[in-house]
């Protein structure tokens, strides 16, 4: 069992990376990462393949790459993604909590003026993909880790 504030997301995370990287690509260190920002994509039908679409066509002007590991949870597809950006930088995505949501975050031992702007632009196409209506910034820290005392 996974434990800790991202439990599943991180596990999804090290499992696409171990299988990218046993394909040969996908390159990434062997260090802990955190995630540093995180937007949250609300989908709906189709959507899921639009934005991943358009994820995919982002990768690529970023010539980033694009890994994908889909899987099945209880009768449905649990959308994997990960942009790759540089061995310390990457992008994630998925839909493991609710179907209807994308959940992307933002990993990196980079200083985050060598990765933001890509950050941003990735954003905008997302927001281009279902409206920037359906798009919501939270914070990966505080999120997943549930009410915070006070």
């Amino acid at each position: 069992m996974v434990r800790g504030p991202f439990g599943g997301a991180a596990f999804i995370a090290a499992a696409v990376l171990a299988g990218c990287a046993r394909a040969g690509s996908c390159e990434t260190d062997r260090v802990a990462f955190e995630p540093i920002l995180a937007e949250k994509v609300h989908v709906s039908g189709g959507e899921t393949t639009l934005v991943v679409s358009s994820w995919r066509d982002f990768a690529t002007s970023q010539k980033a790459e694009f890994c994908t590991g889909n899987f099945s949870k209880e009768g449905r597809t649990v959308t994997n993604v990960l942009i790759v950006l540089t061995p310390r930088t990457f992008f994630q995505a998925d839909n493991f909590r609710n179907a209807e949501t994308l959940e992307l975050q933002a990993y990196s031992h980079e200083p985050k003026i060598s990765w933001a702007l890509r950050w941003r632009a990735l954003v905008i196409a997302t927001a281009q993909a279902v409206g920037p209506e359906n798009i919501v910034a939270t914070s990966p820290t505080t999120e997943a880790a549930g009410p915070q005392p006070r």
